[in-house]
């Protein structure tokens, strides 16, 4: 389909129709990025399981979208922590809100599901990475003189300006 589509393009371009060609251009390169990869964790998640998480949401399904969005996101992400899935819990009415805002404008229901579990995959991926011990091995130590100077030319513990010992005060 999309080969067609550029010929067709190429073949408007040559009657001198520039401003057919390049919307034709334009929705052949929004149909490239809607054909979005997702991770292979993806792959074993059900259109039912989908499905569900979007049909929960409103007022009225605040817990059965909490218990399916943690269900899910522990599926997708074994290690992530308790402290993001109570985050996730604590702000479930946004994400519910995200979540229908996107099927709404979204293609379909599986297509924006996935992208809006992608968000959260994301973040609970960061998460996991922020609670990692950072490996500061590879900083240089300095002493405090590296930073400040000469210890003459300090200032005093007052703090004040006029305490300064600078080299014309001597």
């Amino acid at each position: 389909m999309k080969k067609y589509l550029v010929k067709l393009a190429d073949h408007l371009d040559k009657k001198g129709l520039y401003k057919e060609a390049n919307y034709l251009d334009w929705v052949i390169k929004k149909a490239s990025e809607a054909e979005k990869s997702y991770p292979e964790s993806f792959d074993s998640l059900s259109d039912e399981e989908l499905y569900s998480l979007s049909a929960h949401v409103g007022k009225n399904y605040k817990e059965q979208f909490e218990g399916e969005l943690v269900s899910l996101l522990t599926k997708l992400v074994p290690d992530v922590t308790e402290g993001f899935l109570k985050h996730v819990v604590n702000k479930s009415e946004g994400f519910q809100e995200k979540l229908e805002n996107a099927v709404k404008f979204g293609n379909s229901v599986t297509g924006a599901t996935k992208d809006f579990l992608l968000m959260l995959v994301g973040m609970a991926e960061r998460d996991i990475n922020a609670q990692k011990p950072k490996d500061i091995s590879h900083h240089e130590s300095y002493e405090y003189d590296d930073y400040y100077g000469d210890p003459e030319f300090r200032p005093r513990s007052k703090g004040i300006m006029s305490d300064w010992r600078r080299p014309f005060d001597l």
